[in-house]
């Protein structure tokens, strides 16, 4: 008997009433966006579509669904492969991403002894392929980190 409440005593303690349904709430608490092998990968609007659930963003009452950094959905068409044909599946490859002045990002393959020229090459044709201006004289290639400029184009 002493282990039995009181009466009213052992009641649930209920939370405030919540509009959203049992999915909306586990959407909710998942991230928006997680890195997975080194590319940011969305996970909460890719489950809510799964769950047939309209985000904010996907409504339109939220911020953008992607990150600035984050690479673009068709990243297919931003590719660029500078690797000849033929070679071995276990030499190194250089894979670099360059942020364009317009703020377009390329991805560019290329082969691990690649010159700063070549580079500039790809990415004129990449230009003259997508209707993108010309670089002017003036832009530079800069790395991130270590932070370096890359002026000479024919190297």
């Amino acid at each position: 008997e002493r282990l039995r409440p009181a009466a009213g005593a052992g009641r649930a303690l209920r939370a405030p009433a919540d509009s959203r349904t049992a999915g909306e709430r586990l959407v909710a608490k998942l991230p928006e966006r997680v890195v997975k092998g080194g590319q940011v990968c969305e996970v909460r609007a890719a489950i809510a579509e799964k769950l047939g659930i309209a985000t904010p963003s996907s409504a339109g009452g939220g911020s953008a669904s992607r990150s600035v950094s984050a690479p673009p959905r068709q990243a297919a068409a931003r590719e660029v492969s500078l690797l000849r044909a033929g070679r071995g599946s276990e030499e190194p490859v250089a894979r670099l991403q360059v942020k364009l002045e317009g703020g377009q990002k390329v991805l560019l393959n290329m082969e691990f002894h690649a010159t700063v020229g070549e580079l500039w090459e790809a990415l004129a044709t990449w230009r003259a392929k997508n209707s993108i201006a010309r670089a002017s004289p003036e832009c530079t290639l800069r790395t991130a980190f270590p932070p370096k400029a890359y002026t000479d184009r024919k190297s």
